[in-house]
């Protein structure tokens, strides 16, 4: 049998030791951040389960809310195809509308308001 030179001299020991290190420390963060991503899915799904029992539990109460409830029809406001000429039109009146009240004069009218709500205020402490 020949004799095999198992062995191998390693030139920069103290940079080896540095990489292997460097390996492990990104691995123990690797093993961190799966144990982290591990337990937000079980807390996920326990989450999604307690809101489906709840979700089930919510829909045996309305249903029984709706058997004490009177039979009724459900109304509901037939909406209104508004065409693009009629957009237009308000767009152009509400600019109109716009124009005409400036802020100036909607300040001073809001003062009014409040002026005429204090003193109706005041009459009505008086009675």
């Amino acid at each position: 049998m020949e004799l095999n030179n198992r062995f191998v001299s390693v030139g920069r020991p103290r940079d080896i030791r540095i990489t292997n290190f460097n390996a492990i420390k990104e691995v123990i963060k690797a093993t961190e951040v799966y144990y982290k991503i591990n337990l937000l899915k079980t807390k996920k799904t326990d989450l999604i389960r307690t809101l489906k029992q709840q979700t089930k539990e919510l829909t045996v109460l309305f249903s029984k809310l709706y058997q004490f409830l009177p039979e009724h029809e459900l109304l509901e406001g037939k909406r209104k195809k508004i065409s693009k000429t009629e957009i237009k039109k308000m767009k152009t009146k509400a600019r109109r509308i716009k124009k005409t009240v400036s802020d100036s004069e909607a300040e001073a009218e809001l003062e009014k308001l409040t002026n005429s709500l204090s003193a109706i205020e005041t009459k009505l402490k008086t009675l």
